[in-house]
């Protein structure tokens, strides 16, 4: 995650708030294969972004907030991830590690040995 901050100042020249925004970012790949899905939709809040040919993806949210991952594709179970920022965001001297994220094919022998009529 990187950080990007912006500011707002009044009509007196004070600061009257600053926001700071981070950039999610992560690779989402097949669990069976481990191979890269491409265009799955990734949202977080009102953005949306799509993987690229490498499964990687890159969307702005807001830093020291917790925000919930909504991930989307046809052939794909959907997959919602709650992620809470960690003790390495709140230190601005770290990198955060990218995410590898994966996803189950509707067919994958993970997903059908899931009881679904408990959801």
């Amino acid at each position: 995650m990187q950080s990007q901050e912006t500011s707002h100042s009044g009509g007196n020249g004070k600061k009257q708030y600053t926001t700071q925004f981070n950039f999610y970012e992560g690779y989402i790949k097949d669990f069976d294969s481990n191979k890269p899905i491409k265009n799955v939709s990734v949202s977080i809040n009102k953005s949306i972004t799509l993987t690229d040919s490498t499964g990687y993806f890159s969307i702005d949210v807001t830093s020291n907030t917790t925000y919930t991952l909504d991930l989307e594709k046809d052939g794909y179970a959907r997959k919602k991830i709650i992620r809470k920022p960690d003790l390495a965001e709140k230190n601005a001297d770290k990198k955060v590690n990218t995410s590898n994220i994966y996803m189950f094919k509707n067919e994958s022998d993970f997903t059908n040995k899931i009881d679904r009529s408990e959801f």
